[in-house]
């Protein structure tokens, strides 16, 4: 395991943690890789992501025993609220987020000293291979099949919109196992190591001009039997606790303070702070996140009223790399509803400025049919061709799941 850094960090109030963290950040991330638009390349985020492992400040949610910080819930948001006010980029952390704690959970030790140790190091970056191109809201219809063939499995498919594939070296995958069991019954969660023959990867070009997604095609790749984690054919019960890591990460209170943070700079170098309107806008959406944030604070260990206690008890689970609940997952869509909100209006405001009337009418969700718009004939080709020089560079780095003002 990397070493851990010295701070004792519960010997810290709140307030030296912070001052810690945030001297760090100033003094240690380059200012070139901060505030970007768009999703970090891991090229370019290595040296950040390196200096994180030296300090031992890559995983504050895992077990001190595996290597993590074993922060408390308290330490854990401020850690969070310094790399956001700081504008630290998110590096292609799955192997954290998401597969780390699965593997604290569910993995055998063999597996968590094979890859916990290399993920902290930097030297295993994963991404996470579930949609298929029949299969993305209705997972459960995936057909990437994983035929057992003595010692190895025998893996032939497609994965797609895969983050980032082209900067991993690993893949987490769910693969079908049984075809004749039940679509959830049949699954298996299987790590894949990306340089295995057979496995070949197509960058995906956004309309914002960025390679942030893949195509991962598998021919014939065999696998080790041993890297399924859990048991086989039980890789359902796997992908919904990964999903909830995912879902909390995503949904937290610091990424709406992102793009609210995002859409202050915009506001400000537009002068779009003399309309009215935007201002009475922007005044909402910093309340709303203001009441997000200190909502959070309130899942602090506390035990003082019976609400708090449930709140800390989330907070607990979560920052301890637990399967999030059913209300975790709920909480973090109001979170998600308010970042969606702060976008729209960053979305409007950077329209205006490009001479769009109806941003709206030309906006396509990069998860949807945009990405591939140019190329497939879709009807709004044609107007995404008119109105590219225009609307790219008013866009970029913008993502929204509703466009409606």
């Amino acid at each position: 395991m990397p070493a851990v850094a010295r701070d004792d960090y519960d010997a810290m109030t709140d307030a030296e943690f912070r001052t810690t963290v945030r001297d760090f950040i100033e003094a240690e991330c380059p200012p070139e890789i901060r505030h970007l638009p768009r999703r970090i390349r891991w090229h370019e985020v290595k040296p950040w992501s390196l200096k994180l492992s030296k300090r031992g400040w890559l995983a504050p949610q895992w077990p001190k025993k595996y290597g993590g910080m074993g922060m408390s819930v308290a330490k854990q948001i401020a850690y969070l609220e310094e790399l956001d006010r700081a504008g630290v980029p998110r590096a292609p952390d799955m192997g954290i987020v998401m597969l780390g704690p699965l593997l604290i959970n569910y993995g055998s030790e063999e597996q968590r000293q094979a890859y916990l140790p290399r993920i902290l190091a930097c030297e295993d970056v994963w991404c996470q291979g579930y949609s298929e191109p029949n299969a993305g809201s209705d997972l459960a219809s995936l057909r990437l099949e994983a035929v057992l063939d003595g010692d190895y499995w025998v893996v032939n498919g497609q994965k797609t919109w895969t983050t980032l594939a082209q900067d991993a070296n690993w893949i987490f995958l769910l693969v079908r196992t049984d075809k004749s069991a039940k679509k959830q019954e049949g699954i298996s969660f299987l790590l894949v190591d990306l340089a295995t023959p057979g496995v070949t990867r197509r960058p995906i070009m956004t309309l914002g001009g960025h390679e942030e997604f893949c195509e991962t095609f598998f021919d014939n790749v065999r696998v080790p039997k041993e890297n399924i984690v859990g048991k086989v054919n039980e890789g359902w019960t796997m992908a919904k606790a990964l999903l909830g890591f995912e879902r909390i990460f995503l949904g937290s209170p610091k990424l709406s303070q992102v793009a609210l943070n995002r859409l202050a700079l915009l506001g400000r170098s537009t002068g779009a702070f003399e309309d009215d309107r935007f201002r009475d806008k922007f005044t909402q959406l910093r309340l709303d996140v203001a009441d997000l944030t200190e909502s959070s604070r309130y899942l602090r260990p506390r035990p003082i009223k019976r609400s708090r206690r449930r709140w800390s008890r989330f907070r607990r689970k979560t920052g301890r790399s637990t399967s999030p609940s059913p209300t975790a997952t709920t909480t973090s869509m109001l979170w998600r509803t308010t970042g969606c909100r702060v976008r729209r209006r960053s979305m409007a405001a950077r329209a205006k400025c490009s001479g769009i009337s109806s941003p709206s009418r030309f906006w396509i969700c990069r998860d949807d049919v945009g990405c591939h718009a140019r190329e497939s004939g879709h009807p709004a080709a044609s107007e995404i061709r008119r109105r590219q020089r225009l609307w790219i560079p008013a866009f970029a780095g913008m993502t929204s799941v509703d466009t409606k003002q």
